[in-house]
């Protein structure tokens, strides 16, 4: 019975999650959501261009925090007792 078991996973070290305020998200979803409404209600090149503005900084931060993940896991399996770097397979020299 033993055997049937899936195994377990490995430990993944994670950043420190820092909860946003509620205050500070909910004045950043209404900005979004003024936005919106504005470029529905008035179209124009300045309100597109609010629009566009704010939704590539959301997603500029959210790469930034998925590449900080991904570099710590790099740092977490490249420090092996052995001195190797998992990516590369074998010791280096």
């Amino acid at each position: 019975m033993a055997g049937t078991k899936r195994p377990r996973k490995a430990y993944r070290p994670r950043g420190a999650f820092v909860p946003m305020m509620r205050c500070t998200r909910n004045d950043l979803a209404l900005e979004l959501r003024l936005a919106i409404e504005l470029l529905i209600a008035e179209p124009s090149p300045d309100a597109y261009n609010q629009l566009s503005t704010m939704l590539f900084a959301m997603g500029k931060a959210k790469r930034f925090v998925e590449r900080r993940s991904m570099i710590a896991d790099f740092r977490a399996k490249a420090a092996t007792d052995d001195g190797s770097y998992p990516l590369f397979g074998g010791a280096h020299t």
